[in-house]
């Protein structure tokens, strides 16, 4: 049987086999071959859905290294930038990109892949040396009475 079979084309055949004037022996036959083939398809799909998120979720010691280790040194400085520093890590490590920025968030590393993130780092940092430069600097006219 063709591997391009989808589920869809598999269940509208059944519904033409079980409308359709043939003998019955041919036709018992095939819906029955057409039901095994459904559930065949069905049963690899759900094992292929299986394995994908088995890969999604495990994230060796290494391969989090190798994460950091291409995001710790960048910061995203636009959207584009974002995209282009995401898709590139994505492609580096084999794996789907929402499921790299996930992690590169969960690791602190949001900053790299994600604009808005870098934004707001960004802010507080300049927040805090602001702070910190006012929480420095003694006005002139203090104790000049």
């Amino acid at each position: 049987m063709p591997e391009s079979l989808d589920l869809k084309s598999l269940r509208e055949a059944l519904a033409f086999a079980a409308t359709s004037v043939l003998p019955f022996p041919h036709k018992s036959t095939i819906i029955q071959v057409l039901n095994a083939a459904i559930r065949s398809t069905e049963r690899t799909v759900a094992e292929q859905d299986s394995a994908d998120r088995q890969h999604e979720a495990d994230w060796s010691p290494d391969t989090v290294l190798h994460l950091q280790s291409l995001l710790e040194q960048h910061s995203a400085r636009s959207w584009q930038h974002a995209d282009e520093v995401l898709m590139r890590t994505a492609s580096a490590l084999q794996r789907p990109a929402a499921q790299v920025r996930a992690k590169a968030i969960e690791l602190g590393l949001g900053h790299a892949v994600d604009y808005r993130i870098a934004r707001q780092r960004d802010a507080v940092a300049e927040a805090e040396t602001t702070t910190a430069a006012n929480s420095t600097i003694t006005p002139s006219h203090i104790g000049n009475d």
